[in-house]
């Protein structure tokens, strides 16, 4: 950030060079792997809401740019979010019912972060949960090349 030109209503930053992730024959001239950027930028962006006060809240493929180097720069800081205790929390809870199944768990970590109506029937949504899980697990994905490292991070 440039703060000497920097007031209220403009942010000045640096200028990064490089190519919109929406313009794929640019991108294959800087990586011929254009599927582990897209990676990365989940990854950079997901790290950012876990870790950080705020986050970019407008991100999509117009927002991101493949930088010459290879890296993936984030542009438009016009939208930031933060994340409340509450729904930190909530998300936790979330991910750790996940990671055991725990549907009626996964129901209550919804109901926590405000995802649903005040009156819900936290064992009947936890079985409706189930049921979707369920009816996805029968989905055969065009791409099936993705798991989860050590440290959370998506890898390709």
């Amino acid at each position: 950030v440039y703060e000497e030109m920097t007031t209220k209503k403009v942010l000045t930053m640096e200028r990064l060079r490089g190519v919109s992730m929406v313009d794929a024959e640019s991108i294959r001239s800087i990586t011929n792997d254009p599927e582990s950027l897209i990676v990365t930028a989940l990854n950079t962006w997901t790290s950012s809401v876990m870790n950080m006060p705020w986050f970019h809240a407008d991100v999509h493929s117009g927002n991101l740019l493949v930088l010459e180097d290879g890296r993936v720069g984030f542009i438009d800081f016009g939208m930031v979010g933060r994340v409340g205790e509450k729904t930190f929390k909530a998300v936790s809870e979330l991910s750790s019912s996940m990671a055991m199944n725990d549907y009626e768990g996964m129901a209550k970590a919804m109901c926590n972060m405000g995802a649903t109506d005040a009156d819900v029937d936290v064992k009947k949504f936890g079985r409706d949960i189930e049921q979707v899980m369920v009816d996805m697990s029968k989905v055969s994905p065009d791409v099936a090349a993705v798991g989860v490292s050590n440290d959370g991070t998506v890898q390709a």
